[in-house]
C-alpha cells in the first residue's frame, strides 16, 4: 500500500511537470493593466508637438520609470516571453538615458525621440506577442496596441 502511494505521488508529479502552464494569457493581462502608462506617453508625444503644451510633458521620465518599475515586478518562466519582456525593459532604459531635464532647451526633441523609439520597440514587441498569441490558438483578438486613447 505504501509503495503504491509513493508511485502515485511520483507519477502525479511527473504528469504535472509535463503540462506546460499558460503564461501568455496572464502576461498579456498584466500588460493590459499597464496600458495607462503607454497611453500617457502617447499623450505626451502629442503635447510635445503642440506649441504651448510642451510643459505638460515635464514628467515623461517619471511615467517611463513607473512603467519600468511595474515591468520589473513581473517574473516569467517561458524563455520567449522573458526575452520579449527584457527587450521592453531595455527599450525603456535606453529611452530614459536620452532624456534631459525639462528646463533644458533640448528637452522637447529628446523626449519626442525617446517616446518615438519606445513606440517603435513596443510595436515590434507587441507584434511578436501577437504571433505567440495566434500560435497558441487563442481565439480572442489580440488585445494590445501601442496607441493613445483620445
Amino acid at each position: 500500500m505504501h509503495k503504491n502511494l509513493i508511485l502515485f505521488a511520483l507519477v502525479s508529479g511527473l504528469l504535472a511537470c509535463g503540462e506546460k502552464r499558460d503564461e501568455l494569457t496572464p502576461y498579456i493581462q498584466t500588460l493590459q493593466g499597464l496600458e495607462s502608462h503607454s497611453q500617457q506617453l502617447m499623450r505626451y508625444q502629442k503635447y510635445l508637438t503642440t506649441e504651448g503644451m510642451t510643459s505638460q510633458a515635464h514628467d515623461v521620465e517619471q511615467v517611463m520609470q513607473n512603467l519600468l518599475d511595474e515591468l520589473e515586478k513581473v517574473e516569467l518562466e517561458d524563455k520567449r516571453l522573458r526575452a520579449l519582456h527584457n527587450a521592453m525593459k531595455r527599450a525603456i532604459k535606453a529611452a530614459m538615458r536620452k532624456l534631459v531635464e525639462p528646463d533644458f532647451p533640448t528637452f522637447v526633441p529628446n523626449a519626442q525621440k525617446s517616446i518615438g523609439r519606445l513606440e517603435d520597440e513596443f510595436t515590434k514587441i507587441y507584434g511578436n506577442l501577437e504571433l505567440m498569441w495566434q500560435r497558441a490558438g487563442k481565439t480572442e483578438p489580440f488585445p494590445l496596441k501601442w496607441e493613445a486613447v483620445e
